[in-house]
């Protein structure tokens, strides 16, 4: 009798270990889901925050550097690399220098 009391409380510590351990491993993805969220939410809230300058702007600049061209116009496979970086009236970037590739040698902005 004696060893079979002891073997159940063995078991039901072993169970409870076991439980826990399931809890812990749910907690863990409902944190790791949560801080996702809120990694995606403060993505938002910068972007409309940049969006907020900009509606405040009464003219836009921005910076644009050819980096390079590769393929032939007579072959009809020619491609533009630049950059495109929108800067404030001090000279300041608002955002992040962004990388285009495009079909042939023209592009064209439009502000609105």
């Amino acid at each position: 009798m004696g060893g079979w009391l002891g073997y159940s409380y063995y078991s039901a510590g072993n169970r409870q270990i076991e439980e826990l351990g399931q809890q812990l491993e749910a907690r863990h993805r409902e944190v790791a889901a949560l801080t996702e969220g809120m990694r995606a939410k403060d993505r938002e809230i910068q972007r409309l925050q940049i969006a907020n300058r900009l509606l405040k702007v009464d003219r836009r600049l921005a910076r644009i550097d050819v980096v390079s061209q590769t393929g032939s116009a007579k072959a009809g496979d020619l491609a533009t690399k630049f950059t495109f970086e929108e800067i404030g009236a001090d000279n300041r970037p608002l955002d992040r220098l962004r990388t285009f590739t495009v079909r042939g040698d023209l592009v064209y902005f439009d502000a609105w």
